[in-house]
C-alpha cells in the first residue's frame, strides 16, 4: 500500500504528481542477523598459542582481553611448568638425599647434594642443570662448607647420553710464597715442608684432577739459583735449588699452579 503526497496547509488536496516513486506506508523490517552469529559468550574458546607460549615448553593459555589477566595467566602456565624443578625457588625441599647419583640430575633446576656419587667432590655441591631434553645437559657444581674447595665451580656436559669428564671452570690457579725452611710465608690451599737442602715439597690442601702445571722462582739477589720442579702429581709438586757447584741451597721461592 502506498500514499500519494498531500499539501500540509490543506491535506485534502493531494500535490503534483512528481515523477518520484511512491513511499511505502510501512518499512520493511531489517534482516535478522543476530542468529547467524556465535554466541562468544557462551561458546568456549580453543586456546591461543602465541610466542609467548615458548616460555612454557609450549602449553598453551587463553589469552585475555584484560592485560593484567593475560599477565595472570601467563606466569600461572609458567609456574605450573616449572613446578618442583627449584626455579626461582629456594633449595628447602630441593635437596637430594645422600649418595645421590648425580648422573640422575637431568631436569632443569637447582640441587644440593651430599657425598654424592660420581660428584666430583663428596662434601655438599649444588648442582645447577640446563637440560634440552633428556640426551643433552649441562651440569655446572658449586662447592661449599669447605676451605679447599670453597667456592670452587666445576662443569661438564651429557652429549647423546653419556656424560663427559667434571672439568674445572674456570681453571684452577693455586699461588703462594714458600720460606727457606719449607714454612708457608704466604697462600692458602697448600702446605710446605723443606725435604732436605734445597728439595722442598709443596702440598695442595685439595688435589687436581690431573697433574696440573707448576712455575716456581727463587727470591734471591746474592748468588745464581738453578731451579727445576723435579715431578709434579695431581696432589703434590717438588722445588729443587742449587748453585752453580750443583750443592743443594735453601732460599725462599714463590709458585704458580695452574691446572684441573
Amino acid at each position: 500500500m502506498s500514499t500519494k503526497p498531500t499539501d500540509p496547509d490543506q491535506p485534502d488536496q493531494e500535490l503534483p504528481d512528481t515523477g518520484l516513486p511512491d513511499v511505502p506506508a510501512v518499512l520493511p523490517e531489517p534482516p535478522d542477523v543476530a542468529g547467524a552469529l556465535p554466541d562468544i559468550d557462551r561458546e568456549p574458546r580453543e586456546p591461543i598459542l602465541d610466542p609467548r607460549s615458548a616460555l612454557t615448553g609450549g602449553i598453551p593459555y587463553p589469552l585475555a582481553t584484560d592485560p593484567v589477566a593475560e599477565g595472570a595467566a601467563a606466569m600461572q602456565s609458567i609456574a605450573q611448568h616449572f613446578s618442583g624443578r627449584g626455579l626461582g625457588e629456594l633449595l628447602d625441599g630441593l635437596t637430594a638425599t645422600a649418595g645421590t647419583d648425580v648422573n640422575t640430575l637431568t631436569r632443569t633446576g637447582h640441587f644440593a647434594v651430599h657425598n654424592g656419587v660420581n660428584a666430583p667432590s663428596s662434601d655438599w655441591i649444588i648442582y645447577d642443570v640446563v637440560a634440552f631434553n633428556l640426551s643433552y645437559v649441562v651440569q655446572e657444581a658449586t662447592h661449599m662448607l669447605s676451605s679447599g674447595y670453597l667456592g670452587q665451580r666445576w662443569v661438564r656436559q651429557m652429549i647423546s647420553g653419556g656424560w663427559t669428564a667434571w672439568a674445572l671452570s674456570p681453571p684452577r690457579i693455586l699461588t703462594g710464597l714458600v720460606n727457606s725452611d719449607g714454612a708457608v710465608a704466604a697462600g692458602i690451599g697448600f702446605t710446605s715442608a723443606r725435604m732436605a737442602a734445597g728439595i722442598f715439597d709443596v702440598t695442595y690442601t685439595v688435589p687436581f684432577l690431573q697433574a696440573p702445571s707448576v712455575t716456581f722462582l727463587p727470591l734471591t739477589a746474592v748468588m745464581m739459583i738453578y731451579s727445576t720442579v723435579e715431578w709434579t702429581q695431581p696432589g703434590t709438586f717438588r722445588a729443587k735449588m742449587a748453585d752453580s757447584a750443583g750443592t743443594g741451597t735453601d732460599q725462599q721461592f714463590s709458585f704458580q699452579v695452574i691446572g684441573t
